[in-house]
């Protein structure tokens, strides 16, 4: 990573909308129309199909598994209910050491307040001047960065609001994620750009440029070498913060959708992303092999979350249900339903007994997995 001026990476070497899976394409024409099927085993395998307008559609060789259709597992009423906004609640983060929550809204304000008990632990800060998409957590739970339409990331000390300082985009910011060392954020939204930002220096060290959408959501790895972006041009991408070389691109199976969120697993190896076709996918973040496709929403899914042990999903979106599932084979193992709206954003505790949820209903809501 640059220390001294910006970066810029192109995120070449790949097409937009890239094969998933390179290594397993049966055969692909890029003049006129061709078709290619094999057999494997007792079924098709795969095919390439390409059109005269250059569109190109692939049918690989083995597809994702299909986890079941949720059962609808009912769970007891939220344990606290936080009605402190006065309009939607966009972003939930829990801090590292389990004390609070902070909540980013519409009504352009950053909330923090005692996790178990929902009591404001300051006043809100209020330094945006227009809506909060966005807030994150610096390792150490002493820092807070916020992002917003007004073009501007925030961070300040938590939770009173003390030595604020902004860093300027080109356009509205709607996501934002610290390094795991705490040096660095990285922020995205409108102008379809990744921009990793020192927060020493104040000045930025990278720009990604691989994307042709809205980046709405980004997630560091754990070893804090590689960042994820999800983005609404269908693809979410893995890039190295070493210089934004492009790693990886992952396509919704079974067509191409909008991504809305995606998250590290706990050891690094594995991407949870929420799609626009109401499915959560799993994959390998560096082979791309697909893991699994879950099935249990019936809206647009907004928001995915690991537990801090790796052993489970939590999801949420429009269908106001906050579902957790075993990561490993797709059980659902507790359905939360309590918000009158979507559901944008989720954050479990660092202990996993509880998960924290943020609404369109301008509501926080904690849940007890006990």
């Amino acid at each position: 990573m640059q220390a001294d001026g910006a970066g810029e990476a192109e995120g070449t070497g790949e097409i937009i909308y890239p094969h998933p899976y390179p290594d397993r394409v049966v055969s692909a024409s890029r003049a006129g129309v061709t078709r290619r099927k094999v057999l494997l085993g007792a079924g098709l395998a795969g095919a390439a199909l390409v059109g005269s307008a250059g569109l190109l559609t692939w049918f690989v060789r083995s597809h994702p598994m299909p986890m079941p259709l949720a059962t609808d597992v009912e769970d007891k009423p939220a344990l606290l209910t936080y009605t402190g906004h006065t309009s939607y609640v966009w972003s939930v983060a829990w801090s590292p050491n389990g004390q609070a929550l902070a909540s980013a809204s519409d009504d352009q304000t950053v909330h923090v307040i005692s996790a178990l008990q929902g009591t404001l632990l300051a006043t809100p800060y209020s330094r945006h001047t227009d809506s909060v998409y966005s807030v994150a957590w610096s390792s150490d739970s002493k820092r807070l960065a916020s992002v917003s339409a007004d073009q501007r990331l925030e961070t300040w000390d938590a939770p009173d609001g003390y030595y604020p300082r902004d860093f300027r985009a080109s356009s509205w910011i709607w996501s934002v994620a610290w390094s795991p060392d705490g040096r660095y954020l990285a922020s995205g939204g409108g102008d379809r750009l990744v921009t990793i930002w020192d927060v020493v220096t104040g000045g930025s060290t990278l720009t990604y440029k691989g994307h042709k959408g809205n980046i709405n959501a980004l997630s560091w790895s754990p070893d804090g070498r590689s960042i994820a972006s999800a983005s609404s041009d269908h693809t979410t991408q893995v890039w190295s913060v070493a210089g934004g070389k492009l790693v990886r691109t992952h396509v919704a199976y079974p067509m191409a959708v909008t991504m809305r969120s995606v998250a590290w697993s706990p050891d690094g190896k594995r991407l949870a992303v929420a799609c626009d076709n109401q499915t959560v996918q799993v994959w390998d973040a560096f082979t791309g092999d697909h893991h699994y496709v879950y099935q249990g929403h019936t809206d647009l899914v907004y928001s995915v979350a690991w537990s801090h042990d790796g052993r489970y999903l939590a999801s949420a979106g429009d269908d106001q249900a906050v579902q957790v599932w075993d990561a490993t084979n797709g059980e659902v193992l507790h359905t939360f339903r309590g918000h009158s709206e979507g559901v944008r954003s989720l954050s479990w505790s660092p202990d996993g007994r509880y998960l924290a949820s943020g609404s369109w209903d301008k509501t926080v809501k904690v849940w007890s997995l006990s």
